[in-house]
């Protein structure tokens, strides 16, 4: 069975829209949300089941880089992949540049589902790196609030290259403890 793809598709032609949707079909269950200017596609950014964005490089009063801007501006971390008729060189890096995934021409439209299966995996990596961070964090934050209600000093003492010791980290318990504030002690453990 294939995988359901819900897609934004900023696309002006309904025959092109069909040809990337046909060609999405090989591969996918696909559910697109086509759009032609900017008012309807920041209605549907408000999606959260959308998987990806792809975009016609050019239509009238709209294009790829208003679309890749609305989505910059979503706060959202979708794929953004530009399908175009003739984009030549110099605009695909300037794409590239300004935050765009990937591009497909439309006469070579069998490189688009390899390229979306690339996006996704490369998404879903920096959705549990992201998720990883924050639990990070997390954990950081109700260590550093278990350390500073310790009665004394915490501190991590680390061995550099050169057979020195150095402190990376000292709690606030080296004021009270030590009347020393933990700055200078990381700073210099001579010190302590």
């Amino acid at each position: 069975m294939k995988r359901a793809l819900r897609i934004l598709l900023a696309e002006d032609s309904p025959a092109d829209a069909g040809l990337v949707e046909y060609e999405i079909r090989t591969a996918y269950e696909p559910v697109i949300q086509r759009v032609e200017d900017a008012e309807s596609m920041n209605r549907a950014l408000r999606d959260d089941a959308l998987d990806l964005v792809i975009s016609d490089y050019y239509m009238p009063g709209f294009g790829a880089f208003a679309a890749l801007e609305l989505l910059r501006e979503s706060g959202r971390d979708l794929p953004f992949i530009i399908v175009s008729g003739n984009l030549g060189e110099d605009f695909a890096v300037e794409a590239m540049r300004a935050g765009a995934n990937d591009y497909v021409m439309k006469n070579n439209l069998s490189r688009l589902v390899p390229a979306i299966e690339r996006e996704l995996r490369d998404a879903a990596l920096r959705r549990t790196a992201k998720e990883a961070e924050e639990q990070l964090l997390e954990h950081q934050a109700r260590l550093e609030g278990l350390v500073s209600h310790f009665p004394g000093v915490v501190f991590q003492l680390i061995e550099e290259d050169t057979g020195k010791y150095k402190f990376s980290h000292v709690s606030q318990g080296s004021v009270e403890l030590l009347e020393l504030p933990p700055g200078p002690l990381e700073t210099d453990p001579g010190e302590f």
